[in-house]
């Protein structure tokens, strides 16, 4: 009788642990999402917005609190007069060309952050340029223990740095 009902309580430890072990493991699977999906493009982000003679900062913070993204700009460089009209579910992109070709504003996207500049030239080639960086890479460039000042870090065989 002892043996029996130690038998069954081994065996109930056993799977109660195996158990736990397989919900663990599809909680894992159900929740797990692929590392890009954190960098997606403005192109593959749409965003509902009705806005009527808005101006740049207001759609800019529209952008903000419906998407990931964060825009970085020099404020002399928004024209606070500038007023569009926008409305229905567009791609992130679709919104800044739209802000482009009223304003003179170019737009680059670095993972998550968007960095808003004046157009210099009169025929820029892109208003929108999306980079996505893979690594980031971190430290201090020395020379006999000594920071060099202005030193750059580039791959090698490549233009990126």
């Amino acid at each position: 009788m002892r043996n029996d009902l130690q038998f069954l309580l081994v065996k109930s430890a056993k799977l109660l642990l195996y158990g736990f072990f397989s919900q663990v493991f599809f909680v894992g699977v159900l929740t797990a999402n692929n590392g890009k999906a954190q960098n997606r493009s403005v192109k593959e982000v749409f965003i509902e917005i009705d806005m009527k003679a808005a101006g740049i900062l207001e759609i800019f913070k529209t952008i903000e609190k419906g998407t990931e993204f964060n825009f970085i700009y020099d404020k002399s460089h928004i024209d606070r007069k500038a007023r569009i009209d926008i409305s229905g579910k567009l791609s992130v992109n679709d919104i800044l060309m739209k802000v482009s070709r009223i304003t003179d504003l170019r737009f680059r996207q670095v993972n998550n952050l968007i960095n808003v500049k004046k157009i210099k030239n009169a025929y820029p080639r892109e208003n929108i340029e999306i980079v996505f960086q893979s690594i980031t890479v971190t430290g201090t460039v020395t020379d006999n223990d000594e920071g060099l000042p202005g030193v750059n870090v580039s791959i090698k065989g490549t233009s990126r740095g």
